[in-house]
């Protein structure tokens, strides 16, 4: 019974309620997924400057944001370290 009611909860929240349309005002969670790939600093272009910052963090020079982290943790060991760095320079310089 408990699990019916986390599915019928997860529904009225996703749908926006009971109604076709949702009471007035309700609006569905948005959920953005990031991807590890490299690209720290969100331009859509993995650069010299990722990899400026992938060594910044990894030289505990700066800490990197939550969505940072997630964009630059590319070997998904919770941290951006020398490792993740040097993939980064490598995909921004192309080899």
């Amino acid at each position: 019974m408990n699990c019916l009611r986390c599915v019928l909860l997860i529904s009225l929240l996703l749908t926006g309620g009971c109604g076709d349309d949702g009471p007035s005002g309700w609006h569905s969670p948005i959920v953005e997924t990031i991807t590890a790939d490299g690209d720290i600093n969100g331009d859509s272009i993995v650069d010299h400057s990722d990899a400026l910052l992938a060594q910044r963090f990894a030289l505990g020079l700066s800490q990197p944001s939550s969505e940072q982290l997630a964009r630059g943790d590319l070997y998904t060991d919770g941290q951006i370290d020398i490792s993740d760095h040097l993939l980064i320079q490598r995909l921004a310089l192309g080899i």
